[in-house]
């Protein structure tokens, strides 16, 4: 898989400058060493944690962007490219609408804020032609052919983790995720590093 590139907005610090900043399987190697030294050590992992947290959704980040990032039709004068992936750009708002928000410490959330997003996601789409579905009680109802997933916020999200696993760091990953569901075993934090929240727009969330 290649190496995503992630952009830094607004929000970035101006350490970076605005460039782009390529995230490799060498950064995440690099956080696993840090925590791995604070837990030899006793010290607390908290700020290592943090960094994996932050790393992980701005790696999704950059993944989403790339399948957001189709061909530029404002004027939509490409209809083979309509309901693909990559998204087509129209407006662009879906593609620049990716952004990742720290809730709390060791806590970020990657989300999409455009109007759009829910409907590319869930392919909510109910115009045109379509198949008459019956239920058993004779009620009827036109099922869309256009009506086309395109779930990004899922797709990214195999794809980063994916990606993640090419280093140490994928067996931390696991191990946060599946932890909870061992028997016999006691955890105060179900979920571990990635919780899924499915929102009225497409939202993940890194703990």
């Amino acid at each position: 898989m290649s190496e995503p590139n992630w952009t830094p907005g607004r929000g970035s610090r101006s350490a970076l400058g605005g460039g782009v900043f390529r995230i490799s399987p060498e950064t995440y190697e690099s956080i696993e060493e840090w925590i791995q030294a604070a837990e030899q050590s006793g010290r607390n992992i908290r700020f290592g944690m943090n960094a994996l947290a932050m790393l992980m959704a701005r790696t999704n980040q950059a993944i989403a962007m790339e399948m957001s990032r189709g061909p530029n039709d404002p004027q939509e004068r490409l209809p083979n490219a309509a309901w693909q992936i990559p998204v087509r750009r129209i407006t662009s708002r879906y593609y620049k609408g990716w952004k990742v928000n720290r809730l709390a410490p060791g806590v970020w959330m990657l989300y999409n804020d455009t109007r759009e997003a829910f409907f590319i996601e869930y392919g909510i789409n109910h115009v045109g032609p379509g198949m008459t579905v019956t239920y058993r009680d004779g009620r009827t109802y036109i099922k869309s052919s256009r009506r086309v997933r395109r779930p990004i916020r899922k797709l990214s999200l195999i794809k980063t983790l994916r990606f993640v696993d090419q280093t140490r760091t994928g067996e931390r990953v696991w191990e946060e995720v599946w932890a909870p569901f061992r028997p016999g075993h006691v955890h105060r934090r179900r979920g571990g590093i990635i919780s899924d929240q499915v929102q009225s727009l497409s939202g993940m969330r890194y703990i």
